[in-house]
């Protein structure tokens, strides 16, 4: 009888390996206190019974008991208005996705990571990040995908870029599943729970029926994996589209780029895109597709610019590193931010990468220069202000104290106060920046 009953083991799941995940999600997210709209008692609470706690997730999953608690939606910004429906995990469900995903991300990595392919980061391994961690661990792959970029346009006339509309969103897991079931076939137990996991924490407004269409917008980077993997039947294809045309295909997470060599191959990798997409229930966001020849397309990637921020970083790490200051160095990325304002180069579309990078490099030098410009660009970019480790709070944590600080501080809480205020996840990352800095260090 006993045997009758005897359930499935799920594939590597131990006490031993739940409390690995638990330390690399601890490691990963700063001690679990700069997670969204997440009170760190409750993480603390969990630590400080480690035991007893993963002793009872492990028995809730070998019993078949384990039942997923619905996650916490807190929208975060997009721009204009719209939000992304982010959510946030009870740490026991954060611990099972993130002990699926590590179990099988190898596995999904070595089927999407091919020629181009970029956007997808690893979450198991002790990631050395450069620049005294001032940049986020997919920055390094973003520059990589640019240099791939740049270097086709010195053949390539024109270049098209596109990417899909509400992307995570539109996922259907019954169709990812499928294709992982596919590609992982030793870790039965392990697929098992990852789309329970996946189909009982999908959001149903208003109770309706379960389309099962929507993949999780987290904090914790299952989600970007399983994403990256999701389209690595419609890379084959766009492969094959370039191998046919002379062309060449560029992904980053859903942000695609194809370098080709006259406007009516574009349009047709459009419409190859469009064809393979709607195969995976998928289509192209219309608002950011585009054309673009090739001297416009290299100021549109601010080719140049990412070259100059690059110059300025390294000759102020080299100096930092030596104990110098960094005075003149300074003084020259203010006057080149101050330049491409002047150029309008804050009206192209991926300024906000060329913002990060100033921030980052602000940061860095702790210099003041970005002050009288962050309320602005808290309405302009509230996405930089937003999640785990923001860029206005390494800023802030590193500049506090210098001249003109306080009117910062002011203009925070002025903009929490304000209409502009639209976004819940913004909000939490602004007050969760005002409790970690210390009152000391201002006066309003």
């Amino acid at each position: 009888m006993n045997k009758i009953m005897a359930r499935k083991t799920i594939e590597n799941l131990t006490k031993s390996s739940l409390s690995k995940v638990f330390r690399r999600l601890k490691k990963d997210t700063k001690g679990f206190s700069t997670l969204l709209v997440r009170d760190p008692i409750d993480f603390v609470d969990f630590e400080s019974n480690l035991d007893e706690a993963l002793d009872s997730l492990l028995s809730e999953i070998n019993k078949n008991h384990y039942h997923p608690q619905k996650p916490c939606l807190h929208p975060s910004p997009k721009s204009k208005g719209i939000n992304r429906p982010t959510v946030v995990f009870d740490v026991k469900d954060a611990l099972v996705y993130r002990f699926c995903i590590e179990q099988i991300e190898d596995v999904l990595f070595k089927k999407a990571r091919q020629k181009n392919i970029r956007g997808g980061v690893k979450i198991t391994p002790n990631r050395a990040v450069s620049g005294g961690d001032f940049y986020e661990k997919w920055f390094k792959d973003w520059a990589d995908h640019l240099d791939g970029i740049k270097d086709s346009l010195t053949t390539k006339r024109y270049l098209v870029n596109t990417d899909i509309a509400s992307y995570f969103e539109n996922i259907n897991i019954l169709v990812l599943k499928d294709l992982v079931r596919s590609d992982v076939k030793e870790k039965k137990g392990v697929m098992n729970l990852l789309f329970y996991f996946l189909e009982n924490t999908r959001f149903r407004i208003d109770y309706e029926v379960n389309t099962f269409t929507g993949l999780l917008q987290e904090d914790i980077d299952c989600s970007r994996v399983l994403a990256y993997y999701f389209l690595h039947l419609h890379d084959g294809v766009m492969r094959a589209f370039c191998k046919e045309h002379d062309a060449e295909f560029y992904r980053f997470v859903d942000d695609m780029s194809i370098a080709v060599n006259s406007e009516v191959i574009g349009k047709k990798a459009l419409r190859c895109i469009t064809e393979s997409l709607r195969r995976l229930n998928l289509v192209s966001s219309i608002e950011k597709t585009t054309i673009f020849n090739q001297k416009i397309a290299k100021q549109q990637l601010f080719f140049a610019e990412n070259t100059k921020l690059s110059e300025f970083e390294k000759n102020v790490l080299l100096k930092l590193g030596k104990g110098q200051k960094v005075t003149r160095e300074v003084q020259a990325i203010q006057k080149y931010y101050q330049k491409l304002l002047r150029d309008e180069k804050d009206e192209y579309k991926n300024w906000i990468k060329i913002l990060k990078r100033f921030y980052s490099l602000a940061a860095y030098t702790k210099s003041n220069f970005l002050f009288s410009d962050i309320t602005k660009h808290l309405i302009d970019y509230p996405i930089l202000f937003t999640g785990s480790n923001t860029k206005l709070s390494k800023y802030l944590l590193r500049t506090r104290g210098e001249k003109k600080f306080n009117s910062v501080m002011s203009g925070i809480i002025k903009y929490l106060y304000s209409k502009e205020n639209l976004y819940s996840a913004t909000e939490t990352s602004l007050l969760e920046l005002l409790l970690t800095i210390d009152p000391q260090n201002y006066s309003l």
